[in-house]
């Protein structure tokens, strides 16, 4: 996708355009460059709404919009401008694929282009902000599931999508909390133990001849031990899913052989974990599922 649209709008402010829209005011479009131009038609279009914010912006160049009662016309002018330009260049196609969606479900181009803002603010302002790039991959996903639904809707579904996101990070927070209070806590049961410095190729041998054995007690030492010498791989979480399985603690084995998979799966991606041992891994998870 074109970033030259996003590099103007990272260096606009309110007195710049105060300049497009003399420009554009004047019919003097000619004297600005493409993505000026593009500002400049969308302002004249919205001159009805925003006309004294637009002939006064160097003027109110400090003023803050406050977002729970009014429009901000600067913002409401680029996001129009970087959907409408996303529309016309097909790029991306699921942008120009949901416009097209809108306008067959009876929305007018300027309601269609409005659905298609509301989405993209979602996105914009890390980019606006400058430090990365736009999501493109999470955006094109939402506009194509969207592409479906009832305008009607969008404002709805897009406070869910925030909605959504905030109780996923705040699970994914939670089950780093958990991780990381087991590892102080296996820390204080075994404080000699040093990450990445321990000479433990055979514990998970050791602890699975343990666990065959029925020396459960050991077993669960070793794990442990394991784990805190390898928080990173996934053997030491497995083996002790596997000891709290026969000891029927089935949402500790769970905890354990879920963070087990998800390093597995790393590995697996990264081409040095074969497909049989993920298998083995996942037809654990079905087995813990299984406990009552």
């Amino acid at each position: 996708m074109d970033d030259s649209i996003f590099e103007t709008l990272r260096e606009i402010n309110r007195e710049h355009f105060h300049e497009i829209w003399k420009k554009a005011r004047n019919g003097e479009l000619q004297d600005l460059d493409e993505e000026e131009q593009r500002l400049g038609k969308i302002m004249l279009d919205h001159s009805d709404e925003y006309f004294n914010q637009f002939e006064f912006a160097d003027a109110m160049a400090g003023h803050k919009y406050n977002p729970e009662s009014e429009v901000n016309p600067f913002l409401h002018v680029t996001l129009h401008a970087v959907a409408e330009k996303q529309i016309q260049g097909r790029d991306p196609i699921e942008a120009f694929q949901f416009y097209n969606a809108m306008v067959r479900k009876k929305c007018s181009r300027h309601e269609a282009i409005h659905l298609l803002s509301i989405i993209l603010v979602k996105f914009i302002f890390q980019t606006l902000n400058g430090n990365t790039p736009f999501p493109l991959d999470s955006y094109c996903k939402i506009l194509k599931e969207y592409k479906s639904r009832n305008p009607k809707k969008i404002d709805q579904l897009f406070e869910n999508i925030q909605t959504d996101e905030k109780q996923e990070r705040n699970g994914e927070e939670k089950k780093n909390l958990t991780i990381e209070a087991l590892l102080a806590e296996l820390k204080q049961k075994h404080p000699n133990i040093r990450a990445h410095e321990e000479n433990d190729e055979d514990w998970w041998q050791e602890g699975m001849k343990m666990l065959i054995s029925d020396d459960l007690e050991e077993a669960e030492k070793t794990f442990e031990q394991l784990i805190l010498a390898e928080p990173e791989q996934h053997d030491g979480y497995e083996g002790l899913a596997l000891v709290c399985l026969h000891k029927e603690r089935k949402d500790q084995a769970l905890f354990l052989i879920e963070r087990a998979l998800a390093l597995a799966r790393g590995f697996f991606e990264e081409g040095t974990l074969d497909q049989e041992i993920l298998d083995e891994m996942e037809e654990e998870k079905r087995e813990i599922l299984a406990m009552k």
